[in-house]
């Protein structure tokens, strides 16, 4: 019996513990309605009656009223914070809570209305991006049609029948409105529907934003709009691995073609093209006849290192032609080709004529990085390759040879 006794005097005086008020909860407020699944703001402030010198604000979560038994979970947060971010589980219980907010020592508490929690079943709108309440906030940007990139100075907008003059929160959320991403902005009072909200870098992303008035209905959700991946745009130059080739042809007026040895125009060397032609009228063992030889180029650029690491947007090719020898009439113009099988057989070969800044170099670029395998370069020719017209002639040589490549890529 008197250990009973003893018992019940240690409980008495353990309860009877004198507590300041010194803290006041402004968040949540009585009678509002919090849904799980979505984040919400715990607030509070110290008063002038709290004299503690702790640094640490305990939250605790009751089930109806507070008591021990109804105990539900504690948050933890610094004390000179005031708020607390809280995204309720979707394990919690519908029903009734309230919320004390203490110092780390017990000094000082205050503790929030009664508000109520519900699950996303007891909202009048199930759909997130379709409205929670019966009175919806329509937000008119961003849109479904909303691509924005990091970084971006982007307005967001919304109709302000609901929230002229009241406080509003403006939230990030994933594709569908379950996962919090970040708050974006707490607005004190609305006068004009519009924020201006730098991008975050957290793409490539699908998302939603939640309008919600603090303290009071009205809430509403965006369309789903996409954040980009952040990307920048460099230009490349890809220079040529070359390799010079020559055609030799000797014709006999008025009889087939039979070998000839000629002495070929020397290679100009690494990274350089020799592109031409040159015809002679000449006496070959007492027989005259034409003398000609076609130069071709072939042009190696190795673009690998663009493979999966973001977009090729423009493809242009540069030369510089530093030594002409020309004579007649011939023309000198050099021609550019994409060849489509392997460089064996430099007169009998697959090739597509291409302008030098041609769209459809940046697209034959563009597969040689997605298939590395069907890369088999391109060839310089000369528009004329005649070698039938008597004493004709026009050598070019190129150098700085490359491809300037617009990228975008990834950051």
């Amino acid at each position: 019996m008197k250990k009973l006794f003893l018992v019940s005097l240690v409980s008495v005086l353990t309860m009877g513990i004198v507590y300041s008020a010194g803290i006041k909860v402004t968040s949540p407020v009585a009678g509002i309605t919090w849904f799980k699944g979505y984040s919400h703001e715990i607030k509070w402030s110290k008063l002038s009656s709290c004299t503690s010198d702790a640094t640490t604000a305990k939250i605790n979560i009751f089930k109806n009223s507070i008591s021990q038994e109804n105990f539900v979970k504690q948050l933890i947060a610094p004390l000179a914070d005031g708020h607390k971010s809280w995204v309720i589980p979707a394990n919690f219980e519908n029903g009734n809570y309230v919320i004390r907010v203490k110092t780390d020592d017990s000094t000082c508490l205050g503790d929030s209305g009664v508000f109520n929690v519900k699950s996303k079943l007891s909202m009048i709108y199930k759909k997130p991006g379709v409205g929670m309440f019966s009175t919806n906030i329509k937000i008119h940007k961003p849109s479904s049609s909303s691509f924005l990139d990091p970084g971006e100075k982007f307005f967001i907008t919304w109709d302000n029948k609901l929230t002229k003059g009241k406080k509003v929160k403006i939230d990030l959320y994933n594709h569908n409105g379950t996962k919090f991403l970040q708050t974006i902005h707490t607005i004190n009072h609305v006068t004009i529907p519009k924020f201006r909200w730098t991008v975050p870098n957290i793409g490539p992303k699908k998302c939603k934003i939640r309008i919600s008035v603090m303290g009071g209905q009205g809430r509403g959700w965006s369309e789903k709009f996409t954040i980009r991946i952040k990307t920048q745009t460099k230009i490349y130059k890809i220079y040529a691995k070359t390799l010079n080739k020559g055609k030799y042809v000797k014709k006999k007026k008025g009889s087939p073609l039979f070998d000839f040895n000629f002495v070929e125009k020397p290679d100009p060397g690494a990274g350089k093209a020799r592109v031409g032609f040159e015809n002679m009228w000449t006496n070959y063992k007492g027989n005259y006849c034409y003398l000609g030889t076609i130069y071709r180029s072939h042009l190696f650029f190795d673009v690998s290192q663009f493979r999966g690491k973001g977009l090729i947007l423009g493809v242009k090719l540069h030369y510089k032609v530093y030594k002409q020898d020309k004579h007649g009439n011939a023309n000198c113009t050099l021609k550019s080709w994409v060849i489509n099988e392997a460089w064996n057989n430099i007169f009998k070969v697959n090739a597509d004529f291409i302008a030098n800044t041609d769209t459809q170099l940046t697209s034959y670029v563009q597969k040689w990085v997605a298939y590395p395998n069907n890369n088999y370069g391109m060839v310089l020719t000369s528009a004329d390759e005649s070698y039938s017209h008597n004493n004709n002639r026009c050598m070019q040589f190129a150098k700085d040879i490359y491809l300037e490549i617009k990228f975008l890529e990834k950051k």
